[in-house]
């Protein structure tokens, strides 16, 4: 995928385990739809999911699912893709975001969605961010994202809340 494809300078990194999709508390939305997987039926928000598909951003899975794009008919997107895993001296996610911004300069504002960030993995994204001129945040949910996370994932991608390097 080249710049010319991405239809926005907002784009969402999102994992799916814990992040997307809650492993164990199905309490924060009021209604989860199944989404059959190779693992057996994992559950997402269906508020969450109609939300992520209208957001104004690409969206970009950074997960270790070897097919997340089972997540797109949830969602109602088509131009989802996912995050290549490459050679790291880190956190094999950050340096696939950071090998993924070089490629697409139009960015101007990131989110990464991630339950597994913490505050060594948000400081590199930190400098990522700086380094490719673009503002970020950063969200970690402890098991899966919640309403709060989600108007915190909006406000920022639509220009609403001003940049900042963590959401509750």
């Amino acid at each position: 995928m080249t710049d010319a494809d991405v239809a926005s300078t907002e784009v969402l990194f999102l994992d799916i385990d814990r992040t997307l999709s809650p492993i164990a508390d199905l309490t924060a939305w009021p209604e989860y739809s199944a989404v059959p997987s190779p693992f057996g039926d994992v559950f997402v928000a269906s508020a969450l999911a109609e939300a992520l598909g209208s957001l104004p951003a690409h969206i970009v899975y950074v997960t270790d699912w070897d097919d997340p794009h089972i997540f797109d008919a949830v969602i109602g997107r088509t131009d989802t893709e996912t995050g290549v895993r490459g050679p790291s001296d880190s956190w094999w996610k950050v340096d696939c975001i950071d090998r993924w911004l070089s490629a697409h300069r139009s960015v101007v504002r990131f989110v990464h969605a991630d339950a597994h960030l913490n505050e060594n993995r948000r400081a590199t994204l930190a400098r990522i961010a700086q380094r490719h001129g673009c503002e970020h945040l950063a969200v970690t949910p402890t098991d899966g994202l919640t309403p709060d996370h989600l108007d915190h994932i909006i406000g920022f991608l639509t220009g609403g809340e001003p940049p900042h390097m963590e959401a509750p």
